[in-house]
Parts: structure tokens; C-alpha cells; sequence
């Protein structure tokens, strides 16, 4: 499956208060709750800043800058063998 920008417009949310609507209908429950391999530090809240996370345009768009972001940012370190990659 192709990842381009646009590429998913059908399957888009158009707004976040209709992403909250869909959620809401559906059980996500357990995707929303906070996982217990992952706390949160001062380097993950940089990262969150660097990243400016936050609810802004379109939902979709926004995970597929994410995801490009990310995937600058970190390599692959085969050394790393618990989560395999290092941040850059």
C-alpha cells in the first residue's frame, strides 16, 4: 500500500471532533489507555515538543508527518536490541 501524502484522502477524517465522534462510537478503549512499556521522560516530552504533537489539521495528515518525522529521525541499530533503534 502506497503511504504519499493523499494517498489515503478516502479514508480521511476531515476534522478531529469527527475523529472524537467516530472513537466514541466505537470500542478503542484499550488503545487510548496509557501502556505500561512506555513511560514517559524528559528526552520522550523534547521529542514531543520537536515533533509539535498536538491537534492541528487534518488527523490523517498530521500521522503522516509523523510518521515521516520519525522515520528521520531514528536510525536502525542492530546493537539496540531491545527496541533496535537509536535517536539521532
Amino acid at each position: 500500500m502506497c503511504c504519499r501524502r493523499g494517498a489515503w484522502k478516502g479514508a480521511a477524517v476531515d476534522d478531529w471532533e469527527e475523529l472524537d465522534r467516530r472513537v466514541a462510537q466505537t470500542d478503542y478503549w484499550e488503545m487510548l489507555l496509557p501502556s505500561h512499556f512506555a513511560m514517559p521522560t524528559e528526552l520522550l516530552e523534547k521529542l514531543a515538543g520537536e515533533l509539535d504533537l498536538r491537534r492541528r489539521g487534518n488527523p490523517l495528515e498530521l500521522l503522516q508527518e509523523l510518521n515521516g518525522r520519525l522515520y528521520e529521525l531514528f536510525d536502525y541499530a542492530a546493537e539496540y536490541h531491545r527496541s533496535g533503534f537509536a535517536h539521532r
